[in-house]
């Protein structure tokens, strides 16, 4: 999603921009009732609703059934596990800057996993510093 948020694609980066604040604006309500006068502060912040007065008086978010889905979850899981993995594998190489972007292959027997890690390539290459 970063990368979208500086997107030369206006409507790209609209988007990104408008799912992050949805984000921050559902975190912020559910943080309310622990802290409310940062969550406050920080909700003016925002961009609101010209008649959005306090997020006090606002709806507390409510979760959407149909937002859940398991294949995404274990899909992200496993995308998750590679970057750590490779990360892991770059700390125990003694000399190799962290900063430096080195060539990997991947390879899997599993054509679900190859998918996955294929479809996220461009994630995994950034998140861990390859070429």
């Amino acid at each position: 999603m970063k990368p979208d948020l500086q997107s030369a694609q206006r409507k790209r980066a609209v988007a990104a921009w408008r799912n992050l604040f949805a984000a921050l604006d559902a975190a912020l309500r559910l943080l309310h009732p622990f802290m409310p006068f940062i969550t406050e502060e920080l909700w003016h912040q925002l961009p609101q609703r010209p008649e959005a007065k306090s997020i006090a008086l606002d709806s507390f978010p409510v979760a959407r059934t149909e937002w859940k889905n398991a294949q995404a979850l274990e899909e992200f899981s496993l995308v998750q596990e590679v970057i750590v993995a490779l990360r892991n594998i770059r700390a125990e190489m003694r000399g190799l800057d962290a900063k430096k972007r080195v060539p990997a292959e991947f390879s899997s027997s599993d054509e679900r996993v190859r998918r996955t890690i294929e479809s996220s390539s461009e994630g995994i290459l950034r998140l861990a510093a390859l070429l």
